[in-house]
């Protein structure tokens, strides 16, 4: 979904406040692939985006993701769900 879904959704689903991250994922190839997550103020993974050639969508995260080839962990910014339009410019940065 594009970025401005996944504000919508999870506006819909009760959340006012996420935080973004990214981190790179180590490949079986051991390169690295930038990801980005959305955590929720409970610190659960919400949403989540691979920066891949061809991935330029978003994805709802319903369960915990394995996380154990993830390196360089960094908080972005915290995104204020009230302020929808904010919100939606600050996750078009990076999608």
């Amino acid at each position: 979904m594009g970025y401005e879904e996944v504000i919508d959704e999870l506006i819909a689903d009760g959340h006012q406040k996420i935080t973004l991250y990214t981190g790179l994922l180590v490949t079986d190839g051991d390169s690295h692939v930038r990801q980005f997550f959305l955590i929720d103020e409970r610190g659960d993974v919400v949403a989540k985006k691979l920066c891949i050639p061809g991935c330029y969508r978003w994805s709802l995260v319903l369960w915990p993701p394995a996380t154990p080839h993830l390196t360089s962990f960094h908080e972005v910014w915290e995104l204020d769900l009230m302020a929808r339009n904010e919100a939606i410019t600050r996750l078009c940065l990076v999608s």
